[in-house]
C-alpha cells in the first residue's frame, strides 16, 4: 500500500546523509551486477562528498531513515553543443530504496529541479540503470526523454577478424590522427542530420592525443576508424581494465560487415595491450549505432535528457 509521501521530508543532501547513501548506492549496483555479472565487477563507488559541496543534492527523509537521494554535477556551459547550461546526474549521484522508486525519484526531482535551475541549467540529464524501469518511467512522465546509453563487452567474447582482402587494418600512430579527420567531419555530419539532429563540436587536440586509433585502409585510404579513450561518463569506465570507443564510422559503401571485422580486430588488439573489457557509449536516438552496438554489447545505463524554459 502506498505510504502519503505528503508526509516524506525533501532537504537538501548533506553530509549526514552520506552512510546511508552509500548503502543505496550499493544496492542498486548489486542488483545491476546481477543483471550482468561478468562485466561489472566490484568497483570502488566514487566519493559523494562533492555533492555537499556543490549543494545542488536533494534527499528524501522518513524520520531519521534515508529513502533516497538525487545529486548532479556543476552547471556544465553548452551541454549538447548547445547555447544553454546544463547539470548531469551521473549513475553514482542518485539512488532510492525498492519500494516506491517512481513517487520517491518524482518528489526528488520536483525539488532538485528548482535548485538546478535557479543555478541557471536548462538542459537536466541523468544515467539510470537499465534495470531501474520504475525510475526511467517516472521521469519520463516528467518531460524527460532517452538520449544515449551505456554499454560493456569482456574483449575475449569476439572472434578474430576476417580482414577482407584488398583491405587492411592497423593501429595508428598519433601523429597519424590527421589521416582520419575526413572520417571525423563526415561522423559529424551525419549526427547533424534526422533523426539525430546533432551539433556535435570537433573534439581538441589535447583529446585526440591521448586516444589509441585504429582504422581500416582501401591501399593507402581510411575508410573506417574507431578510437577508444581511458575514461568516459560512468565510474565503471574509469576501471584500468577497460578501454572505452569514443569515435566510429565507416563510409556507407563498405558497410556490410566490414566495420564487425574492424570491431573484431580492435578487441584483439586490446586485449594483446593488457585490456579486459571494452565500453562504449552511443545516441539512442541513432537507430545505425543502435543496431550496430547492441548487437555485441550489453547497455547497463539509459541516459534521459529534459530541456526546460
Amino acid at each position: 500500500m502506498r505510504k502519503e509521501w505528503v508526509f516524506i521530508l525533501i532537504v537538501p543532501f548533506s553530509l549526514d546523509h552520506i552512510p546511508q547513501a552509500q548503502a543505496l548506492l550499493q544496492a542498486d549496483y548489486r542488483r545491476a551486477q546481477q543483471q550482468i555479472p561478468s562485466l561489472l565487477p566490484a568497483s570502488p563507488l566514487p566519493s559523494l562528498l562533492p555533492y555537499v559541496q556543490n549543494g545542488l543534492g536533494m534527499a528524501a527523509l522518513e524520520g531519521q531513515r534515508l529513502l533516497g537521494f538525487l545529486c548532479c554535477n556543476p552547471p556544465r556551459q553548452r551541454a549538447f553543443a548547445s547555447q544553454v547550461s546544463g547539470v548531469f546526474s551521473p549513475i553514482h549521484a542518485h539512488a532510492v530504496q525498492p519500494q516506491d522508486r517512481g513517487p520517491i525519484f518524482q518528489r526528488l526531482y520536483q525539488a532538485a529541479a528548482e535548485r538546478w535551475a535557479a543555478a541557471g541549467a536548462l538542459y537536466h540529464s541523468i544515467a539510470l540503470w537499465t534495470w531501474d524501469t520504475q525510475g526511467i518511467q517516472a521521469f519520463f512522465r516528467y518531460g524527460f526523454g532517452m538520449r544515449c546509453t551505456d554499454a560493456l563487452q569482456e574483449l575475449d567474447v569476439f572472434p578474430p577478424p576476417q580482414i577482407p582482402p584488398g583491405l587492411n587494418f592497423r593501429q595508428l600512430k598519433a601523429e597519424e590522427s590527421p589521416l582520419l579527420d575526413p572520417l571525423r567531419q563526415l561522423l559529424r555530419e551525419h549526427l547533424r542530420q534526422s533523426p539525430c539532429f546533432m551539433n556535435p563540436a570537433p573534439d581538441s587536440s589535447e583529446e585526440l592525443a591521448s586516444r589509441r586509433l585504429f582504422a581500416a585502409f582501401d591501399s593507402q585510404t581510411p575508410i573506417a576508424f574507431l578510437e577508444t579513450a581511458d575514461t568516459a561518463e560512468t565510474f565503471l569506465a574509469e576501471s584500468a581494465d577497460i578501454q572505452n570507443i569514443c569515435g566510429a564510422f565507416c563510409l556507407p559503401r563498405y558497410r556490410g560487415g566490414l566495420y564487425r571485422q574492424l570491431l573484431y580486430y580492435v578487441a584483439g588488439e586490446l586485449a594483446r595491450q593488457g585490456f579486459r573489457r571494452l565500453g562504449v557509449d552511443y545516441e539512442s536516438f541513432n537507430p545505425t549505432a543502435v543496431g550496430f552496438w547492441e548487437k555485441h554489447f550489453a547497455p547497463y545505463t539509459r541516459g534521459l535528457v529534459r530541456l526546460i524554459g
